[in-house]
């Protein structure tokens, strides 16, 4: 689970993205798609926003942005200049299977979506290839069309769901409409947008090969769910797989670290964190 694929499809980020993890080194084989992921081969419109992270295939409706963006003199992210287009540009655009076939990977062990609005058109331009091989989906999904055209969060979940994965957990956002919030103190805001994780049900074992089941199970820690992780760690066929020395129990090392977490965990939420009035997401601080 070494190899990271990036998908860039503006020449100038991705050329930036390509020096920068040159330089830290972080991983052992890093791959740039310079080409947008979409539901079919060819070309595209991209929407260059003024905050670059909202850019996307799909252009920002302006009239929702309003809805529940400030207006602010001091660019940021969460005003509503930041999702003004800056920019369109031309972009070539290739289908998640073809990227595979291009680039040359067969399976994911997670597929992070993070696109502005595209994520279902990508997710079912791999399902005839990548989604069937797939252990773990990362996704932002919308529950107000803050992009003319995109598709929303439910969606997405059908999708998944019927492609073997279960929500495993969801941060969401919620905003309050900016048309009160001056004259309103205190308003319960809406719930606008989420990132999801979804996984490949584990109780459903026989599924999967023992090169599979010992993905989940890494993934599994990364994700911070341990009880998932030593319930693959008892799996004869993970055992036999990883090979470890008999003197390492994996079940145990994995408690131990599960336990180092859980006391980090009680130690940095005890500091609380502030979003500001006019948003509430329910993260949490996550090493």
């Amino acid at each position: 689970f070494t190899h990271l694929y990036l998908v860039e499809p503006d020449a100038k980020e991705a050329k930036r993205l390509e020096d920068n993890l040159k330089a830290e080194g972080g991983w052992r084989n890093v791959t740039v798609i310079k080409e947008a992921l979409g539901s079919q081969e060819g070309e595209a419109t991209l929407n260059l926003t003024r905050y670059p992270g909202l850019s996307s295939l799909y252009e920002p409706d302006a009239k929702r942005v309003k809805v529940y963006f400030p207006s602010s003199t001091d660019f940021k992210k969460e005003s509503r200049e930041a999702w003004e287009v800056a920019k369109r540009v031309r972009v070539p655009v290739i289908t998640l299977d073809e990227a595979a076939l291009k680039y040359g990977f067969s399976d994911l062990s997670l597929l992070k979506l993070d696109t502005q609005g595209t994520e279902l058109d990508i997710l079912r331009s791999g399902r005839e290839k990548v989604i069937p091989s797939t252990l773990a989906v990362a996704v932002e999904g919308e529950f107000v069309p803050l992009y003319r055209g995109q598709p929303l969060f439910s969606e997405v979940g059908v999708f998944l769901e019927k492609a073997g994965f279960r929500l495993m957990d969801m941060k969401r956002t919620f905003i309050r409409r900016q048309n009160a919030a001056s004259l309103v103190r205190f308003s319960k805001p809406e719930i606008v947008y989420c990132h999801a994780l979804y996984m490949q049900d584990i109780d459903a074992l026989t599924a999967f090969n023992p090169r599979q089941k010992v993905q989940l199970l890494a993934l599994g820690i990364a994700f911070w769910y341990f009880d998932m992780a030593i319930t693959l760690a008892r799996d004869a066929e993970v055992m036999t797989y990883s090979a470890l020395p008999k003197q390492v129990i994996l079940e145990k090392e994995i408690a131990a670290y599960a336990d180092s977490v859980g006391r980090a965990y009680k130690k940095i939420r005890g500091a609380g964190r502030d979003y500001g009035a006019w948003a509430f997401q329910d993260k949490m601080w996550e090493l």
